[in-house]
């Protein structure tokens, strides 16, 4: 399976995932906020982010640029539950973009796609 960075500053939502990405058998980080993230990912290599658009100290558009510089084959997962942010999120080349609340169906869904797994 693959290495998932999960950042996002809600703890639920990050318990969430990764609880569910290790059920599904991958490899997970998590960071509270995006400059833990950006420290975590120099570190240890990633090969999908999942990253929240809004968060403190260093927003999720800025977390996903410099994520790719590190790394220019991270593939992103972008989440918000601001819908008004999809257009910029699209600006930013996102390789999947996802609305909360976010089940658990949708979340594999979206990960595995990009190690060619089936739901699990």
């Amino acid at each position: 399976m693959g290495d998932v960075l999960v950042i996002d500053d809600d703890l639920e939502i990050r318990l969430f995932m990764k609880h569910a990405l290790r059920s599904a058998g991958h490899a997970v980080l998590l960071a509270s906020d995006g400059d833990e993230a950006i420290g975590m990912a120099s570190n240890f290599p990633v090969d999908v982010a999942i990253i929240d658009m809004q968060m403190p100290n260093c927003d999720g558009f800025e977390v996903a640029e410099i994520l790719e510089e590190h790394n220019p084959t991270i593939k992103k997962v972008v989440i918000t539950g601001a819908e008004e942010l999809l257009p910029q999120m699209e600006k930013l080349g996102a390789d999947k973009i996802l609305l909360k609340p976010i089940s658990l169906e949708t979340l594999l869904r979206a990960v595995n796609r990009f190690f060619d797994l089936s739901l699990v």
